[in-house]
């Protein structure tokens, strides 16, 4: 299937899943908004994050989503936050106990990265310092 058929053409685009100026999420993306009941489940998995930064002026979304872009590395999602390793680990141990998942399933990353795709495709542009800046796509995939 191209993505052409989704409305979208080969090199369009900066949006999260991309490699190569495709964007590999879009129909998976696409289907989970058009049918809100299957979507529950990815929203429901960083609601407790969400909160926490919530309540706690946190990072832990943005924590996460550069954990699972830099593939569990913690020198390189240290760098990308700015953070000191120690920092980081105590974070995702906070988002671990907040979730109760194993972060090094690859089947819970691997849902853990579809629903900040998920929260990323629906939400407005936002920087996630608090204003408005870039989507939290471009968070995600670009480091930031």
């Amino acid at each position: 299937m191209s993505y052409e058929t989704h409305g979208r053409r080969s090199g369009e685009g900066t949006d999260a899943g991309e490699t190569g100026g495709k964007h590999h999420l879009t129909p998976l993306l696409q289907a989970l908004t058009a049918d809100p009941h299957r979507a529950i489940y990815y929203r429901d998995l960083l609601k407790p994050l969400q909160q926490y930064d919530r309540l706690h002026h946190g990072d832990l979304v943005k924590t996460l989503a550069q954990y699972l872009r830099h593939s569990g590395h913690i020198g390189r999602t240290a760098d990308a936050l700015f953070v000191h390793r120690n920092s980081l680990r105590y974070r995702l141990a906070r988002i671990r106990t907040l979730l109760d998942v194993d972060l090094d399933d690859p089947d819970v990353r691997l849902a853990l990265q579809v629903a900040i795709a998920l929260a990323a495709h629906e939400s407005p542009p936002v920087n996630l310092s608090g204003g408005h800046m870039g989507t939290q796509a471009d968070k995600f995939h670009d480091g930031g």
